[in-house]
């Protein structure tokens, strides 16, 4: 019971961490980005397709609005 009880909590959380995330139409999300700018270059982009930010997954060669180096 008590494992039960920790997994749903555990699913509560992330669906709440993902659900603070902009989806890739509002934060401008194109898979192939620009050259110079690219999410594997950002500051919000975690290995190996997840950004802090965005829904992802995400293209380590994508771009968006919300990219900062």
């Amino acid at each position: 019971m008590i494992g039960t009880v920790a997994a749903v909590a555990g699913l509560k959380t992330g669906v709440a961490r993902a659900q603070g995330k902009a989806t890739k139409k509002q934060a401008g999300y194109i898979p192939h980005g620009k050259v110079a700018q690219s999410c594997s270059t950002c500051g919000y982009f975690t290995e190996p397709k997840d950004c802090v930010l965005v829904q992802g997954p995400v293209s380590p060669s994508g771009w968006c609005t919300y990219y900062a180096p």
